[in-house]
């Protein structure tokens, strides 16, 4: 099974203070996501090129079917996710705050093809 990993650009809003969102993130959305068995996630910050400066949170689930069990067609989360989990819509209302959507218009999930 290949892993998939799920490419969110993210846009601040004007005036956020980036340290501020990089704790909230760090701090109190990646534990939730960190808590479902078969993924991971990071944020990253461009370094260089286009989005030098920007950021991304990068998903890294452990198959394409552990990817669709944990986040089904119809949206949201998996029940027993969603149980694990507990509300997080007061979380994705901050993130709210920090950032101009979330998952951005573009996202896509990419499947590793090469070892």
């Amino acid at each position: 099974m290949s892993k998939v990993l799920g490419m969110h650009k993210l846009e601040l809003k004007s005036g956020v203070d980036e340290r501020e969102f990089e704790d909230f993130v760090c701090n109190q959305l990646i534990p939730v996501y960190r808590a479902i068995p078969g993924q991971t996630i990071h944020l990253l910050k461009g370094d260089r090129g286009e989005r030098n400066g920007k950021y991304m949170v990068l998903i890294e689930l452990e198959s394409v079917e552990r990817r669709d069990y944990i986040y089904p067609a119809e949206g949201g989360f998996a029940e027993d996710v969603q149980q694990l989990v507990g509300d997080v819509d007061p979380l994705f209302d901050k993130l709210a705050t920090y950032v101009e959507s979330f998952p951005d218009e573009t996202v896509t999930d990419y499947v590793i093809v090469s070892d």
